[in-house]
């Protein structure tokens, strides 16, 4: 089972293109090749806007980004700016934008180094035939599922999850409402 568990970066900087974050000891450590990165605020839905429906069943959307190197990250490009499920695909982008992105979002970003990485070259034998591909789908192939399988080998997505078994308690809810 997986024990890894996400902590809150205070932090990131670049420095000669090696990226380093801060954790919450105030510790100042190199980023490494495969940590899983993410921010709440996926499709521009952020707290401020959240908060105006009375969800209280679901979660934030988060957006999930893997750390590759040389100030690069790879991810499921569906959760920026102007969303068409229809354009998203799998792209390179920065560390930069993606604080630019947290910060518009104002978000925290959180990282995890997964007790179950796989080695460096599986990883990388994933994620390189998948750069480019354009097939997502929010509960069965998101920014989540693909870094989760880049880095493990499993296509997981606990948000996802959560959002299904948040319906369906909301769903039963409505259906077991007594007139």
């Amino acid at each position: 089972m997986n024990k890894s568990l996400f902590f809150k970066i205070k932090s990131l900087s670049k420095i000669n293109n090696i990226v380093y974050y801060e954790d919450e000891n105030s510790n100042l450590k190199v980023l490494p090749f495969g940590a899983h990165l993410k921010y709440k605020g996926a499709f521009g839905i952020n707290e401020e806007i959240f908060s105006l429906f009375n969800f209280k069943q679901l979660e934030i959307p988060t957006h999930h980004v893997m750390y590759i190197t040389n100030n690069k990250i790879i991810h499921f490009n569906g959760g920026q700016n102007s969303w068409d499920p229809r354009e998203a695909c799998i792209e390179y982008n920065t560390i930069d934008n993606l604080k630019n992105w947290a910060n518009k979002n104002k978000s925290d970003i959180y990282c995890c180094i997964h007790t179950n990485k796989d080695q460096d070259s599986n990883i990388k034998k994933r994620y390189l035939p998948l750069v480019g591909s354009k097939k997502y789908n929010p509960l069965t192939n998101n920014c989540e599922h693909f870094v989760n399988y880049c880095i493990t080998g499993e296509k997981k997505s606990l948000q996802a999850d959560n959002f299904i078994n948040g319906f369906i308690n909301i769903t039963n809810k409505f259906v077991n409402k007594k007139d």
